[in-house]
């Protein structure tokens, strides 16, 4: 005879669980608490885009062999959280190559935008210039030649916590009295 797991219905904000049900020890507990962390883990696929704009010269979708384009990275935050620190990370392709904006990089398989401080929530940020250097050989139309990735982020509450604390819409305190004829 199999034992089946016990669920716990309603939310366990409003019904905390304290101890043990039916007499199960170390019940698993679902809180508010585990939707966040949930939530902050997918919130980069859920909220967040990377775009190359910005691409001098401007050859559309091809580009000469060798050759050298300069692109910038925007990154648009749809989401509630301010990004806090983001790092943004691009890898060539195809035998391509990049490099950061840095006096002293150089063209290689990997290269790093300059850290950018902050993104709030419903906003985007441009990055510096970056440098790709296209192939050695030609290659067919729609050859992916850099990816960019964010690489490492912190998450901040104050687009949600801020922007959400407006005015209210309903009067939160009233002073009443009786007035008589002077």
């Amino acid at each position: 005879m199999g034992t089946a797991t016990p669920t716990i219905v309603g939310s366990p904000i409003e019904n905390p669980i304290d101890g043990p049900i039916d007499g199960i020890p170390n019940l698993p507990v679902h809180t508010i608490l585990d939707d966040i962390a949930d939530a902050v883990e997918d919130y980069l696929s859920t909220y967040v885009t990377v775009s190359f704009v910005d691409v001098s010269p401007d050859a559309g979708t091809s580009i000469n062999t060798n050759e050298e384009v300069d692109f910038k990275l925007q990154i648009f935050n749809r989401g509630p959280l301010t990004m806090k620190d983001v790092k943004l990370r691009i890898i060539s392709k195809s035998g391509a190559k990049v490099k950061g904006a840095g006096a002293a990089d150089v063209f290689d398989g990997e290269a790093f935008a300059n850290t950018i401080a902050t993104v709030g929530g419903h906003e985007n940020k441009t990055t510096e210039t970056l440098h790709l250097k296209a192939p050695a050989s030609t290659k067919p139309a729609g050859t992916d030649l850099v990816e960019a990735y964010v690489d490492e982020w912190d998450a901040l509450w104050t687009y949600t916590l801020n922007k959400s604390s407006g005015a209210s819409d309903e009067a939160l305190g009233v002073y009443e009295a009786q007035v008589h004829p002077q």
